[in-house]
């Protein structure tokens, strides 16, 4: 049996002492509430401070009695997480990038004004701030986890 936090090394060593007391379906049940809980957060964290929340969408769980997971198959929640450093971006398919800097929201499918639009050959992005999502849900949320594991143990004996 393993159960581990990523991360969290103090928090492992107490879940490690607690898992021990619980039987398979005790540790299944708690790995149930505390995952639910995480991504439950997780989504709301991700709703509350990204514009466009397409990926709370695809924040996904996986629970056996052995481990519980939260998870997302989205590629830029890594950039969200951990930021990125200072990059150059060049077009793939065209020959300059073309963006939209009219006045917002902009009409679904405007293509109008040549004033509206910016157009370059390549942009040298500064970086962005990592926002670890992952990681304040995780810490906003470690003594309701160990609640859990407790109340299965009560429950369990």
């Amino acid at each position: 049996m393993k159960i581990e936090i990523v991360g969290d090394k103090k928090l492992n060593k107490k879940l490690k002492q607690l898992g021990k007391n619980l039987g398979p379906s005790g540790r299944r049940k708690a790995f149930g509430i505390a995952t639910t809980l995480l991504a439950n957060y997780l989504k709301l964290l991700y709703d509350k401070e990204l514009n466009s929340s397409k990926i709370k969408n695809k924040v996904f769980t996986e629970i056996s009695s052995e481990h519980g997971k939260v998870y997302t198959d989205q590629i830029h929640a890594i950039f969200l997480e951990y930021g990125t450093k200072a990059h150059d971006i060049f077009p793939k398919r065209k020959k300059a990038l073309s963006w939209y800097i009219g006045p917002k929201p902009k009409p679904q499918g405007y293509m109008g004004d040549k004033k509206y639009w910016a157009v370059a050959k390549h942009v040298r992005h500064p970086g962005t701030k990592g926002k670890y999502f992952f990681a304040r849900t995780l810490k906003d949320n470690k003594e309701k986890i160990l609640i859990i594991f407790k109340k299965g143990m009560m429950e369990d004996v």
